[in-house]
């Protein structure tokens, strides 16, 4: 009997010593690694801790802004965020980083425009543009005589522009103590950039002798600035509202001898409106929405 008992208590011992040497805390950072430890002491910012492997060795501390919770030994789970610098790219380790966009009022101008973009680290993303010219609206040139009468010139485009930049975004806020960081591909941001195009169009040509439909190829490129706004809904999709200023040249050629013509003073090259003749001064505008992707 009392060989019994000792036993029954060398098994109690055994037990306990057993479950001491598996409890522990874990703490789950934001990039997906996990750190099985002993938390030793939770501070406004920090969290200090013990290597379950090394619970005599050196003291460890991880800023709370890191980590998405911790699940402590006896089941109770906390989250944290902390004022952490803002360019630290773990902050944003769980959000999506790449994004498709589409210039949503692009086609009343006369073209569909898709932009891919990444972001690289906080503030820095590029993006890639491509846009297909002449798909949207057809817009009227003017008015041609032929056959006796006078006939409706549509512009009927058709070509393609490729374009890129690199953006520099304000970095995301941070609001107090127990909020959240809004998402890294958020804020205003100024981007240079740089597009080429080139595309076939009608224009009505000799305006004085009642005009001529011909056909010419385009080449146009522009270099510029763009200011402007992205907004981040939901962590899934976004709004990028935006104006470029700039630089632009294009091909346009005319013979309409003494008459006047618009193209005298602008040109709408669908990606820009060129201010001058054959060089001068771009404007643009666009209101891109999309979706963020893995």
């Amino acid at each position: 009997m009392k060989l019994l008992k000792k036993l029954s208590y060398i098994l109690i011992l055994m037990l306990a010593c057993n479950g001491v040497g598996y409890a522990q805390d874990v703490i789950h950072k934001k990039g997906g690694e996990k750190i099985k430890c002993k938390i030793t002491q939770v501070s406004p910012e920090e969290i200090t801790y013990k290597r379950l492997d090394e619970v005599d060795g050196p003291t460890y501390t991880i800023d709370k802004a890191k980590i998405l919770k911790v699940v402590y030994q006896n089941g109770r789970v906390e989250t944290y965020v902390s004022n952490a610098s803002l360019n630290d790219p773990e902050l944003y380790a769980d959000q999506l980083k790449r994004a498709i966009k589409v210039n949503f009022f692009s086609p009343q101008v006369g073209y569909f425009q898709v932009t891919y973009e990444k972001n690289i680290k906080p503030g820095q993303c590029y993006e890639l543009d491509l846009a297909i010219l002449g798909l949207g609206r057809n817009i009227t040139v003017g008015q041609y005589y032929e056959s006796g009468q006078y006939t409706t010139a549509k512009r009927g485009a058709f070509g393609l522009a490729v374009g890129g930049g690199f953006k520099y975004n304000k970095l995301p806020n941070f609001i107090s103590r127990g909020s959240r960081y809004a998402h890294v591909m958020q804020g205003a941001y100024i981007k240079p950039n740089a597009i080429l195009g080139v595309y076939k169009e009608n224009y009505v040509n000799d305006l004085i002798n009642n005009g001529v439909l011909k056909k010419r190829t385009v080449l146009y490129g522009s270099l510029g600035l763009d200011l402007g706004k992205q907004f981040v809904f939901g962590e899934k999709f976004l709004l990028d509202i935006g104006g470029s200023l700039g630089y632009m040249a294009d091909t346009k050629s005319r013979n309409t001898g003494s008459s006047f013509s618009s193209e005298d003073i602008f040109a709408n090259n669908f990606t820009g409106t060129r201010l001058g003749t054959g060089a001068g001064l771009m404007i643009g505008f666009a209101v891109k929405a999309g979706i963020l992707i893995k």
